[in-house]
């Protein structure tokens, strides 16, 4: 057997002791702070090498691949099954008499007869910035005697087989046959303090504090999550400790008399006293910096004191460290046009819904300025979306201060007529008669047959090209060209400052729908004040294409149900590998080309009109796990739920009926009319904001891998975070035979920065001003409230577990029958809706697209709370009304 079977933390051959392959994730790291002279134990590692010779001696290998796979116990995926078997085989299996006496030699190299060891997992896949295996395999402390060492490196080794760890690495495509486990073995210190010290706060990302937890006794109850630990926030540049938090340090754990460790009980005292004094916790923030500069990352380092002297038993890098934040962030208007400064403002308004997050350079440039902000229209205030607050003079503005400020419309002239200033009733009267659906019906048939047809005429002129064929200006020029389009759809040539009237704009077409049910939810509110009627109520359940699309998934999913084969195959593949999974399968043509026909039709759906994000049709991972939803549930009926909503709006009318006057009934009867034949055109509508996406990014990637084999880009969506002017000065340095290579350092920049202003929470106004409130969609709420107010969306009272989902790349984290808790919703969010039992959002109101589309799904809703994301947590019992627009935490 080779020697490369046990190496010492201190080993000569120092390139076996740094490779992870041989040694894992902690062996490389106490290896390499060994070699620069840290303070860390002795110690040696049991190579990967060992593992395989073990896995190979003892025949395991091909039941590891037969048994590491998933099972369904019911509709559930299930490992504990397969996990039991592998570990069972793993208890009966011997080491070697050849690896036994390299382990001996090893260990009785420490020093002392029998020294206590901590016997620790080091799997090839461990420890990794961009994976959390923490806690997935097991730790042993406080062994004694070869024997006991021999046994606690077989149980680590069956450790990578739990089902938790087989679940995790099934889920994240890492091969079950290609993973293997060296164990680290370290000299036991008898820690009198110990704890953890993030090298930068993993929180809030801040670069200059430090964070110390700290107990007495060993580190692993800290580390275990069994007590309160101490907590020191330490200036990294001068040592001094900012802030210290006493925990409560229920107990501490102690190594055993024999082998492993027991618990104490503290004193009062004990727990109220500091585990840290300053001067120590100065040489640990000393130390610790010298760790991080030696690894050239933000460290997490797990450490111990005895005597007053440190000891370093452990350092990874922070996992999921957010940048760094921002500093002196100023909400000021940009440079604009004399109109707009007069007086006006900049508003976020319901572009939070759209646009949500800070946007890529090169959208802020093609989209915001280029094809919208010609109309003075949009601008970026650090990265956010902001729109104009005013009228170019000269223009009238539309007579109702629910239409975004700056519309103009055809139909105001008309409205103006019919309005009486004495009598504000009229407004209502309006908004119900056929005179508003017959210019309304006009607006929509203009969008309709001049608008969309002209932004998809470019779409199809566009997708016509071959991207591979074309030159570099060309593909820019498509870019442009469908930027341009699609915001001309939006606002339309109608809100050019030098041409008022022309083709009529999405945002003109939801500007009418707002204003017309709003004024519906108020003729309902002053019609019966204590009867709580909502539109929600009369409005549920109308046909939309967010409908129309979850048919389709229903149908797909009955296809898969009729085969026991696929249905296996559905539900037990991760949604990211399911589609591919079914293109391979012989009996899934169907079933493929049936998706396929869904993701050509509705894959352009955004999570952000920012088209540096990818469309569903290039990542369909969310469609899959909404299919994969709806085949597990067995009782999934969409035509039911229709039903069921029909009869709600029903019993309302009934009791509208009974509760309104001759008068305000003749006048529900109206608005009905009215409303139904125009409620949902605001979902179709909006079904094409970003329908030119696939067909632009087709375009923007390939100039992209241009840019990336001239050297100029690391990969090819890079190409997102560079700026107009930065992006044309590449490709005139490709066509020279050039590169840029300095690109790619600020582009690394613009999506740090992005990241960063992530974080940030943008005002509902630039500049900031007083008497705003919350802002739009939001209400008021305490933060220490357990009863939060929003605004009562969709009918109905659910109690269930909440999915806190913060973003499409926390889709998977959506679980069936529970609460979706999110900041908003955007049509692509529409995949998790059939999962959801209820909806609550930090931003909305019965006017947004989640209010709308939890009507559809008959779910309950209450939007615009400001802090549900913040205040409910992943898994909390919780309490939705959507009658009352409350939600109650019911638990922690």
């Amino acid at each position: 057997m080779s020697s490369t079977h046990v190496l010492p933390f201190a080993v000569q051959d120092n390139a076996l002791a740094a490779d992870l392959d041989t040694v894992g994730g902690k062996g490389q790291s106490l290896a390499s702070m060994t070699a620069a002279g840290f303070p860390v134990p002795a110690g040696f590692t049991v190579t990967t090498a060992a593992y395989r010779q073990f896995v190979s001696d003892n025949d395991l290998q091909q039941a590891i691949i037969d048994g590491a796979k998933p099972e369904l116990v019911g509709t559930a995926v299930s490992f504990d099954s397969a996990s039991q078997q592998i570990q069972a085989l793993f208890a009966e299996a011997e080491l070697t008499d050849e690896l036994k006496a390299q382990i001996a030699e090893a260990y009785a190299a420490l020093g002392d007869r029998d020294p206590p060891v901590a016997v620790r997992s080091s799997a090839n896949a461990e420890d990794l910035p961009d994976l959390s295996f923490a806690g997935q395999q097991d730790t042993y402390l406080n062994i004694r005697g070869s024997d006991a060492v021999f046994e606690a490196v077989r149980d680590c080794w069956a450790s990578l087989w739990t089902a938790r760890a087989i679940s995790y690495r099934h889920e994240h495509a890492i091969a079950q046959e290609a993973v293997a486990m060296a164990v680290v073995v370290q000299k036991m210190v008898p820690s009198e303090v110990s704890g953890i010290l993030f090298t930068a706060n993993p929180a809030t990302g801040e670069r200059s504090e430090m964070i110390v937890n700290a107990s007495f006794g060993l580190g692993e109850a800290i580390v275990g999550g069994e007590i309160t630990p101490d907590t020191y926030i330490i200036d990294r540049e001068t040592l001094a400790v900012r802030e210290t938090i006493i925990g409560s340090k229920e107990h501490m754990m102690v190594s055993a008399a024999g082998q492993g460790t027991d618990t104490r009980e503290l004193s009062a005292a004990e727990r109220d006293q500091s585990s840290l004094a300053e001067p120590v916790l100065r040489e640990l923030g000393n130390l610790a910096i010298t760790v991080e500069q030696h690894f050239g990352q933000p460290q997490d380092i797990e450490w111990a004191v005895v005597n007053g002297t440190l000891s370093l038993l452990q350092s990874r890098p922070i996992t999921n460290l957010p940048p760094a934040p921002l500093k002196e962030i100023r909400w000021e208007k940009p440079d604009m046009p004399d109109w707009v400064l007069g007086g006006f403002s900049l508003l976020r308004s319901n572009l939070m819904e759209y646009i949500p997050g800070p946007v890529s350079p090169l959208f802020e440039d093609l989209y915001l300025k280029d094809a919208v902000g010609g109309r003075a229209v949009h601008y970026a205030v650090n990265g956010y979306a902001y729109f104009t607050a005013g009228t170019p003079p000269g223009v009238e503005p539309f007579p109702s201060t629910y239409v975004y400020p700056g519309s103009r419309s055809e139909l105001a002239p008309t409205i103006a007529k019919m309005m009486n200033p004495k009598d504000p009733r009229e407004i209502n009267r309006i908004y119900s008669t056929g005179e508003f659906a017959k210019v309304y019906s006009e607006r929509f048939d203009s969008w309709r047959k001049e608008t969309l047809r002209a932004y998809l005429a470019v779409i199809d002129e566009w997708q016509q090209v071959d991207p591979q064929t074309v030159s570099d200006a060309a593909l820019l020029d498509g870019m442009c060209a469908l930027a341009t389009a699609d915001g001309e759809t939006w606002w339309s040539p109608a809100m050019r400052l030098e041409s008022m009237v022309s083709r009529v704009g999405t945002i003109m077409v939801i500007s009418m729908l707002r204003t017309s049910e709003m004024t519906f939810q108020d003729f309902l509110q002053t019609a019966a004040p204590g009867k709580r009627f909502s539109s929600a109520q009369f409005l549920s359940g109308l046909r939309s294409v967010s409908m129309e699309a979850q048919d389709e998934i229903a149908d797909i999913a009955a296809l898969i149900r009729a085969d026991d084969g696929l249905v296996e195959l559905v539900l037990t593949t991760p949604a990211p590998r399911l589609l591919p999974a079914l293109r391979a399968h012989s009996k899934a043509e169907l079933i493929v080309q049936a998706i396929d026909q869904h993701l050509a039709r509705y894959g352009h759906q955004i999570s952000t009109l920012d088209f540096a994000e990818p469309t569903l049709v290039e990542d369909p991972s969310p469609v899959m796990l909404n299919l994969k939803a709806v085949v597990q549930d067995s009782n999934h009926d969409p035509a039911a739920t229709q039903i069921d909503i029909a009869k709600r709006r029903q019993t309302a009318l009934r009791e509208a009926k009974q509760a309104f006057s001759a008068e305000n009934w003749r006048e529900l009867c109206d608005f009905l009319w009215v409303m139904k034949r125009v409620y949902p055109d605001r979902e179709q509508v909006l079904f094409y904001l970003g329908a030119g996406w696939p067909t632009l990014r087709r375009l923007a990637l390939e100039l992209g891998r241009r840019l990336v084999e001239a050297g100029t880009l690391t990969r090819p969506d890079d190409l997102f975070y560079l700026w107009k002017a930065q992006l044309k000065e590449a490709m005139a340095a490709r066509q020279a035979g050039q590169a840029l290579p300095e690109l790619k350092e600020r582009v690394a920049g613009q999506r740090e920065l992005q990241q960063a202003r992530l974080r940030l929470l943008p005002p509902d106004v630039v500049p900031p001003e007083e008497g705003w409130g919350p802002g739009w969609g939001k209400t008021a709420n305490d933060a220490d409230s357990d009863s939060l107010n929003g605004n009562a969306c969709s009918p109905g009272q659910i109690t269930a577990r909440a999915s806190l989902v913060l973003s499409p790349a926390d889709f998977a984290k959506m679980q069936p029958g529970t609460i979706l808790v999110c900041p908003m919703t955007t049509p692509a969010w529409t995949q998790l809706f059939s999962q959801a039992k209820g909806l609550v959002t930090d931003i909305g109101s019965i006017l947004t697209h989640g209010s709308i589309v939890a009507r559809e799904y008959n779910i309950p809703a209450v939007l615009g709370l400001g802090i549900a994301t913040k205040r409910i947590k992943h898994g909390q019992l919780i309490r939705v009304d959507g009658d009352n627009g409350v939600v109650a935490l019911l638990d922690e």
